[in-house]
């Protein structure tokens, strides 16, 4: 990630956007995600929007939050609204979680969510 202060704009590639890919292989666990995320929420207080690698336009900071609430209830086991993913024209052993944005900030786009192996939740020991 990179921060412009001056701007108080997030560059975050593809760390934190609205469909985060977690289903691949070499992905870390959502369990693992979790703690990487939670190391960099305090960057809600250095800028105001989040510039991600599919950005069509500007998304509010508040939607590093709202993705990490996302990666938690995939956790907590919260996945009745869960669907099965398709991508690459296949359906894979993937779901998605969609996760919920706060009212009245700025988003690019509607649609949130996260994608996901269900064998790939929790860190294996």
């Amino acid at each position: 990630m990179l921060l412009c202060p001056e701007e108080r704009i997030l560059f975050t590639g593809d760390s934190i956007n609205h469909h985060c890919w977690m289903q691949l292989d070499g992905c870390l666990s959502i369990e693992e995600y979790v703690k990487v995320v939670e190391k960099f929420v305090f960057l809600e207080e250095k800028a105001d929007y989040i510039l991600h690698g599919h950005a069509k336009c500007f998304d509010d900071i508040s939607l590093i939050s709202a993705m990490l609430e996302g990666l938690k209830e995939i956790c907590a086991g919260k996945r009745e609204d869960d669907t099965h993913y398709e991508y690459f024209g296949g359906e894979a052993h993937a779901m998605y979680h969609p996760f919920k944005t706060q009212a009245g900030k700025v988003f690019g786009q509607e649609d949130h969510g996260i994608c996901y192996q269900p064998d790939n939740i929790f860190a294996h020991k």
